[in-house]
């Protein structure tokens, strides 16, 4: 039993080991002997074995105890062998670490690394250090590999664009690039280790490479141009800079050379100075004295760099005493054309423009000259920014002098042409005062009852006064053509109108000599064009006058043809054929030179002055077309002339011509060339014509025509007729059955009144009276079958009277001021408000800020040009198209074709036409206004019918003279809104359009007055463009009358 188990059990139960074993044995005997409860017998047993297991258990941990101990020893003498070893370790360890921290200390402060002060002594201090180490490490490579990075790109770019070579101090080549290859025609391998004189061209003296040598040997870099040879051996040029690379005392080791290739430069500059030898070769040679001088405006300081040797002999000094001393120029000149020459010459440098001026100069010997300088600014700047300018010096003294004796001959001449215009003027008004009442007396007493010597001695009195005028007009014309004061207009023009007109005015001539005027022109033709329908006029007076004048008997025939056409214009031919005595052929050369006819015999037999076929062909030349004529002694002449014309709107709308579909028309006229006509024109409407010779074919062919049933439907008889003359005629087929109502037209000359007598006997329907043109035929026939009065013309549209429409926001976009101030002025005149801008970027700032009706935009401007501008705005547009019209002097179709691509919509080529500029503004004014208003009829004709025809006729003349200056004073009071002149202007107008019976223009001028009394604006601008509309058709009216009047 364990000893502590019996020690226990000694001290609570008095039993030693032994006794303790025997009493448990007793126990156990009790247990077994049954007299026990098995309670009890269980506590027996259990107790038993409990002492057991604590015995067991004492045991055991004494012998844990025992092992413990003897563990506990031999641990404690190896814990004191490991902790001297680990002392010893730590101070091995601690020496490492401070050695190792200075070490790291050592290599961060090597490599330029920043260390944060330590803390402590302790490893991981020593850790944070190290690791700090290795990111300054890794830095300091990055920043390494960056700079190797940057060297090698500097190195790749430098051997891009130099050639490069390192040498030895004595010479011997280490390293070239590619550069230095390809211009020496060595290859690496031929170079390497070879001296650089393998490449000398021995173009250079011993002195110009010693001087390298001393430069560089003294550790400084030398600058230089070398001429090297290749190993094809040609030569080549090279701009050097060579550096010395030296060791740490400084002592060259190597030299690096870097080069750039110069031979190009140096050709051209021999090129340069073998052309300036040229070019001084040659301006020595000019008449005058060359120079280019640099400018400095602002400092009014000037500098020859060139002056040619001819400087002597214009200014008595030599080239280079005028480049060393530029005031000595001034010093020769005239003291008076000292400051004018200066300040033209400032201004010019300023403006940076050309200079052109003349000035005196005295030389040193006292010779006095008159020098011309003309100058012209290079684009090339001058040191410190100078304008350069290069210029020529002549002499003109000579011409000066002979200026001086023109002047003197002009002066005289225009003496003698005053005096001469003075002469004409007062002639032809001392002439012309006891002529008109010469001629207006005649005029009245024709229209009394005389007798027929009476008669016949005014007819003469009539017929010379008029010759007389004719011989007045003609030498007036003439003196305007001689002295170039012709003035040709370009104003929209009707042609039927302008050459019916003219052969109406003559019709009364031709009637007297039984001649038949008749009117061919083509029905296709534009009816409306531009041009002077003046001139125009007074060249057909001239020319049919002259037909009716040397033609005894038969026709005149005056055609119009287009000869070319396209979209913008148009060139006529004009032909005044007809049946007279001819021309020889050997002077149909001279006929257009001034005071040449046939022969003397002419002027004695048809008098005259022989100016009109001179005055004729000068109009023609002015207006830029030609005249010839054809002719044959006795059969007669045909003068021809073409004229170009461009085309035009409209300044009225004429009522639209009857058609004649399928209408039976019965012609009767003994004339081939008037019934060829008159059947081309019916024929083109629609009807179909029967054309007979006499009465007696013509009475036939009604019959005929009855007899299966064809009826005429239209008769027009011309008169007079061979044979039965048209009255009896008619009569007769009044008198034929079922012609009774067959309407009749009689075609009678002007004046013809025994043509006439009984017409109304015979019914006629109408005359027709010669000669008559395409509109005045169907006129006629209209209101013949179809009972439509003749329809006067419409009031003209707005693009033709004038500014109308919509009051427009422009933006013009134009640099140069007077383009920029003429279509300012042109569109606020037409009432339109203007925003401009000088260039395209401005342009388009202004275009992004506001909304434009209309943008009238220049090609060709600074800073940003028209069709970029217009190209940009596109692309960037949003909402309604705004109108882009391009206003350049650039006129070519091409240049049309760029605008148009660019995005414009429309084009206006420069010098400006102003009505064609007014017209285009109006077309987008009454776009942006909306439709087109209706302009109402008027017959101004039956107007003037209403009123007093004397006063009419008086004032006439004087009005249709007027009515411009009244229109423009009209036109500007209204932009202006000057309500005092618009209220003057409209009131006499008013009051002058009464007397001609004109009330709806009458009205509107009123209606203009009342406003400017009340200084409204409630359809002004309308009420003016109405005026402006009305009046032109008054005054053509009032001119075709007084054209017509007897």
């Amino acid at each position: 039993m364990h000893k502590l188990l019996a020690r226990q059990l000694q001290r609570t139960l008095g039993l030693d080991a032994g006794d303790a074993l025997v009493r448990l044995a007793e126990l156990s005997q009790l247990q077994e002997g049954d007299r026990l409860s098995a309670g009890q017998s269980a506590l027996l047993q259990g107790l038993a074995t409990l002492v057991e297991r604590v015995n067991g258990a004492y045991e055991h941990y004494e012998r844990d105890l025992d092992l413990k101990t003897r563990s506990l020893e031999l641990s404690s003498a190896e814990t004191t062998a490991i902790n001297k070893r680990l002392r010893a370790e730590l101070l091995s360890r601690t020496r490492a670490i401070d050695s190792l921290r200075a070490t790291v200390r050592g290599v961060m402060d090597s490599i330029g690394g920043v260390h944060a002060p330590q803390q402590d002594d302790s490893l991981e201090s020593l850790s944070a250090l190290v690791s700090e180490l290795f990111q300054q490490r890794e830095e300091s490579q990055r920043r390494l590999q960056a700079a190797l990075a940057d060297v090698a790109n500097q190195k790749f770019a430098l051997d891009q664009h130099a050639i490069v070579s390192i040498t030895t101090v004595a010479g011997d080549i280490t390293y070239v690039n590619d550069k230095f290859t390809q211009i020496s025609g060595y290859s690496r391998d031929e170079l390497i280790g070879r001296n650089h004189r393998l490449i000398s061209s021995g173009q250079h003296d011993p002195a110009f490479f010693a001087d390298l040598w001393d430069t560089i040997s003294r550790g400084e870099v030398w600058h230089g141009e070398i001429c090297n040879r290749a190993k094809a051996g040609h030569l080549y040029w090279v701009q050097a800079t060579i550096v010395p690379l030296k060791d740490a005392v400084g002592v060259p080791v190597q030299y690096i050379a870097i080069r750039t290739d110069i031979t190009e430069r140096k050709a051209l500059e021999a090129s340069i100075q073998q052309a300036e030898a040229r070019l001084r070769r040659i301006t020595n040679a000019v008449p005058g004295a060359v120079y280019q001088v640099e400018v400095v405006p602002q400092a009014r300081s000037i500098r020859f760099t060139f002056v040619s040797e001819a400087v002597r002999s214009l200014l008595g000094l030599t080239p280079q005493a005028l480049m060393a001393d530029p005031d000595s120029l001034f010093d020769r000149i005239y003291l008076a054309d000292r400051g004018p020459v200066a300040a033209a010459l400032w201004d010019a440098a300023k403006a940076v423009r050309g200079w052109r001026g003349e000035f005196r100069v005295l030389r040193p010997d006292g010779v006095r000259l008159w020098l011309s300088s003309q100058a012209e600014p290079e684009a090339q700047r001058g040191a410190h920014g100078a304008l350069v300018y290069t210029g020529i010096w002549q002499d003109v003294t000579q011409s000066h002098e002979v200026a001086r004796e023109l002047r003197k001959a002009k002066e005289d001449a225009e003496t003698a042409s005053r005096a001469k215009s003075e002469f004409l003027a007062n002639m032809s008004h001392e002439i012309r005062t006891p002529m008109n009442g010469i001629m207006g007396m005649t005029e009245l007493t024709l229209d009394t009852e005389l007798n027929a010597q009476q008669r016949g001695y005014l007819e003469v009195v009539k017929s010379s006064s008029d010759a007389l005028l004719r011989v007045i007009n003609d030498i007036l014309d003439f003196s305007k053509v001689e002295a170039g004061k012709l003035q040709i207009e370009k104003l929209p023009f009707n042609v039927e109108h302008t050459v019916g007109g003219a052969l109406k005015s003559l019709s009364g001539r031709a009637s007297q000599k039984g001649l038949e005027l008749i009117c061919d022109i083509d029905p296709d033709l534009e009816p409306w064009l531009l041009g002077d329908a003046g001139r125009l006029r007074q060249v057909l007076l001239n020319l049919v006058g002259n037909a009716i004048k040397f033609t005894e008997r038969g026709v005149i025939v005056t055609s119009v043809r287009a000869n070319l056409a396209d979209a913008v214009g148009c060139q006529l031919q004009f032909c005044v054929k007809d049946t007279g005595i001819g021309i020889p052929a050997h002077l149909t050369a001279a006929i257009f030179d001034p005071f040449t006819q046939e022969d003397s015999s002419i002027t004695r037999r048809f008098g005259g002055t022989g100016l009109g076929l001179t005055i004729s062909s000068r109009l023609i030349q002015a207006m830029g077309g030609r005249i010839w004529v054809d002719s044959v002694v006795g059969q007669g002449s045909e003068f021809r002339f073409v004229l170009p014309f461009e085309r035009s709107a409209p300044a009225w709308v004429p009522a639209a011509p009857c058609e004649l579909p399928g209408l039976h028309v019965l012609l009767v006229d003994d004339g081939a060339e008037s019934a060829a006509v008159l059947t081309r024109l019916l024929t083109r409407r629609g009807a179909r014509v029967s054309a007979v010779h006499d009465a007696d074919q013509a009475l036939a062919r009604l019959q005929s025509e009855a007899a299966r049933g064809a009826d005429v439907d239209l008769l027009l008889i011309d008169a007079p007729l061979p044979g039965l003359d048209a009255v009896a005629l008619g009569r007769a087929v009044r008198a034929l059955l079922g012609c009774n109502q067959v309407p009749m037209l009689l075609l009678a000359a002007a004046g013809a009144r025994g043509d006439l007598d009984g017409q109304a006997e015979a019914r006629f329907d109408g005359v027709l009276t010669k000669p008559y043109t395409r509109e005045d035929v169907l006129a006629l026939i209209g209101a013949t079958l179809f009972g439509e009065a003749p329809e006067p013309p419409l009031l003209p549209t707005p693009a033709a009277a004038g500014p109308a429409g919509a009051r427009l926001d422009v933006l013009l976009v134009e640099d140069h001021p007077v383009n920029q101030a003429l279509a300012e002025n042109l569109l606020k005149r037409m009432g339109h408000r203007v925003v401009l801008a000088g260039d395209g970027l401005q342009a388009l700032e202004r275009l992004r800020g506001q909304r434009f009706d209309l943008v009238f935009m220049d090609m060709m401007m600074p800073v940003l040009d028209g069709l970029e501008a217009t190209r940009r705005f596109r692309a960037a547009e949003q909402g309604p198209r705004t109108p882009i019209v391009a206003m350049t002097a650039n006129a070519l179709p091409a240049d049309r074709q760029r605008c148009l691509e660019a995005g414009m919509d429309d084009y206006l080529a420069k010098p400006i036409v102003i009505s064609e500029f007014e017209r285009l503004v109006l077309r987008y004014a009454r776009a942006s206004a909306g439709a087109e208003a209706a302009t109402p009829r008027f017959d101004f004709e039956a107007g003037l019918r209403s009123v007093d025809a004397m006063v009419s006729r008086i004032i006439a003349p004087v009005f249709i003279e007027q009515w411009p200056k009244d229109e423009h004073r009209l036109v500007d009071a209204l932009a202006r809104r000057d309500w005092v002149a618009l209220l003057h202007v409209s009131h006499s107008l008013k009051s002058t359009l009464r007397m001609f019976g004109a009330d709806p223009i009458a009205e509107a001028s009123e209606r203009i007055e009342t406003l400017c009394r009340e200084q409204r604006e409630d359809g002004l601008d309308q009420l003016v463009e109405q005026v402006r509309a009305g009046v032109p058709l008054l005054v053509d009216v009032l001119s075709r009358i007084e054209e017509t009047e007897p």
